[in-house]
């Protein structure tokens, strides 16, 4: 028998995810503090904020995974206007991908009504961008539009696009042994999960990627129905 059972190893998990989460909430006001003190490196405290935050998004990713898997969260579904959850997520990435001399771009369609858990989508598409910031060549898109009863979630980019042995994985993860079997980062795993939590009727979320973005690179697209 072992020490710890599986039941106090995933309470002792999600406590460690809380602290580090804590830790991280420090490191971002020391940050400040240090930003004020020297405002000439501006550069470097967005970069060091950015990484905080990724490092902090990850850590939310898997305590809602493990949340999930043990059956102890649902999604808050209620209704969103698309363009302010697209207005959110450029706030949080336009100063990285400035940084990282990238453009971010963005459309919606007016008057756009998503029902949805808004944290959960703000979070999967800040990841999809994040993503999308390791294989850009200059340009990055997001946008959102009514697409076969769905709210369209698209984020695309102007690098080389997806190889042809990840295209033919879809649906995306099913299971977390394709994290390592195919190649699939925490990332993507976490927003296809969360995707398949928003149902309408007969209509499941989805994720789906392939190379038609109008930048000419890989396109991921969120589709909340």
């Amino acid at each position: 028998m072992g020490l710890v059972s599986t039941a106090e190893f995933h309470a002792v998990l999600a406590s460690a995810v809380h602290e580090l989460k804590n830790s991280l909430s420090n490191v971002n006001r020391l940050i400040q503090d240090l930003s004020e003190l020297y405002p000439e490196s501006n550069q470097e405290k967005l970069l060091l904020e950015c990484e905080t935050n990724r490092m902090n998004n990850y850590l939310s990713q898997l305590l809602v995974l493990y949340k999930i898997e043990a059956d102890a969260f649902k999604p808050r579904i209620d209704e969103h206007i698309a363009e302010d959850i697209i207005l959110d997520v450029l706030a949080v990435q336009e100063a990285l991908c400035s940084v990282n001399k990238l453009t971010l771009h963005s459309s919606c369609e007016e008057n756009l009504l998503c029902y949805c858990d808004n944290d959960l989508v703000t979070n999967a598409l800040n990841t999809l961008i994040q993503n999308a910031q390791r294989y850009a060549i200059a340009h990055i898109k997001i946008s959102a539009s009514l697409q076969d009863g769905y709210i369209a979630f698209c984020v695309e980019d102007d690098g080389p696009g997806l190889p042809e042995k990840l295209l033919h994985h879809q649906p995306l993860v099913k299971n977390p042994t394709d994290l390592k079997n195919n190649n699939f980062g925490l990332g993507l795993y976490f927003v296809s999960t969360i995707a398949q939590m928003h149902k309408n009727s007969t209509k499941t979320g989805q994720l789906q990627m392939d190379n038609l973005s109008e930048l000419g690179g890989a396109r991921f697209s969120l589709l909340i129905p």
